[in-house]
């Protein structure tokens, strides 16, 4: 909680570099909340780059993400698995998850050739439930987000749906 994350780049130029702003792979009730985590780069220009605000991975549950700012992430990777993402879950198994008042923004890869480049909200957790509310997504820059033939963006993404899995989406912008 109140932390300023900030001005981290990835200077390897090959590779697949990932870089996570704050990240909670083990726990109960995670709280991540009124962070600032911002100008987060990875170099890359061949292989897949990963850089992501906020990462929820591995055997957290019950994760509440809230009032976060999440800015200025970008990858110049041109992998097909590339991605940018402000707030990133993936996990085995079922959990809750709680995403509210967070503000992302400005989150590029404008070489990437992946359909998952650019995702606001990246969730990829079967059979759990996605509480999302009030939060404020706003992806590109003043420049249009623009990349390979493959390229693929996303305010609010989920995926490994299943018939169990629970999306409450609210009054998100």
């Amino acid at each position: 909680t109140n932390n300023t994350i900030n001005s981290i780049t990835s200077t390897a130029t090959t590779g697949n570099p990932t870089l996570f702003g704050i990240r909670a792979s083990v726990g109960t009730n995670n709280v991540i909340s009124h962070n600032t985590i911002k100008d987060l780069t990875t170099a890359a220009t061949s292989g897949d780059g990963f850089v992501f605000g906020v990462d929820v991975s591995g055997l957290s549950v019950t994760p509440k993400v809230f009032a976060n700012k999440i800015y200025n992430l970008q990858t110049n990777a041109s992998g097909v698995n590339t991605s940018v993402s402000g707030i990133n879950v993936l996990l085995t198994g079922t959990t809750n998850f709680s995403f509210y008042n967070n503000f992302i923004s400005e989150l590029s890869a404008p070489s990437a050739n992946s359909p998952t480049a650019v995702n606001g909200i990246s969730c990829a957790a079967s059979s759990s439930t996605y509480s999302i509310y009030y939060n404020t997504i706003k992806l590109g820059s003043t420049t249009p987000l623009s990349g390979g033939s493959n390229f693929g963006v996303k305010g609010i993404a989920v995926f490994e749906n299943t018939a169990s899995t629970i999306l409450d989406l609210r009054n998100n912008i």
